[in-house]
């Protein structure tokens, strides 16, 4: 009769410990970098922001940054950058997008001094209820922040959410065509929040008055590369001293990755 040696379990154990630690696995990692010019930025100059997005050392070519600059106080703007192809990332999307009135009639044309109104409405088209961020950031015609609106709010399926921010339209904002930028994501940046779909654009006037002729102002195209991305706007006259930062958040097939940047920008008198 032959006898069988029993292996004890432990052994067992250790084997099937030891083949799960040296069987080979493909990392899955998505990076983003995030950079400015300079460190430090006086009124009136030009803020780029840039950085790459890789995807296990490749350059990424159908994803998304969402973009959003605070000061030491606020947030200055929200922006969407796509970084290669954009891709489709949900059925959550932007229906409608316009300058208008208090009550949403489409209005163009706002008088410096004054607020400016943009309605946005957005459409969930998933099954199941949709918590999402709605934000909206207008520019004047030399690309300064003239302000922010943001909010939080849940859409059932199948239905739709409008928002109607007020913005303040400077004394010393430039006139001419300007642009404002609406964006719908699932958090802020800053919390790895990512677009649900590609931004949107919409073009209003700033006049000095109503009786002024607007001049007319092109509007710089947003450069779209693979594995890369870029945006800038320009300090107003009158920018918040102190720090600033920069929060970027990279999306690529599911995928998130953050990165944040910062840089100062000096008090300085300006000239007359």
């Amino acid at each position: 009769m032959i006898k069988i040696k029993k292996i004890p379990v432990i052994i067992i154990i250790l084997s099937f410990i030891l083949l799960s630690i040296t069987t080979p696995t493909l990392a899955q990692n998505l990076e983003v970098t995030a950079n400015t010019e300079k460190n430090t930025y006086t009124l009136r100059e030009i803020v780029k922001i840039y950085g790459n997005v890789t995807y296990n050392n490749q350059p990424v070519t159908q994803g998304f940054v969402s973009i959003q600059v605070e000061n030491p106080r606020s947030t200055i703007l929200y922006r969407t950058i796509p970084v290669g192809t954009p891709p489709k990332t949900s059925n959550v999307k932007i229906i409608s997008a316009y300058p208008c009135d208090t009550t949403g009639n489409p209005k163009n044309q706002f008088e410096r001094g004054d607020w400016a109104y943009f309605k946005v409405t957005v459409k969930n088209d998933e099954i199941v209820p949709q918590e999402v961020l709605i934000t909206v950031t207008a520019f004047d015609s030399d690309l300064i922040p003239l302000g922010t609106g943001a909010t939080k709010i849940t859409i059932d399926p199948g239905k739709t959410a409008s928002y109607i921010p007020a913005i303040w339209i400077s004394k010393w904002a430039s006139t001419g065509t300007c642009p404002v930028y609406f964006n719908v994501y699932t958090d802020y940046p800053k919390n790895k929040g990512y677009p649900y779909c590609p931004e949107e654009i919409a073009n209003f006037t700033i006049i000095e008055s109503k009786y002024e002729e607007p001049p007319s102002n092109p509007l710089p195209e947003q450069p779209i590369q693979n594995g890369s991305y870029q945006t800038q706007f320009r300090l107003s006259p009158e920018p918040l001293p102190g720090n600033y930062t920069v929060h970027v958040c990279a999306w690529y097939q599911g995928w998130k990755s953050i990165a944040t940047t910062e840089f100062q920008v000096e008090d300085i008198e300006a000239p007359p």
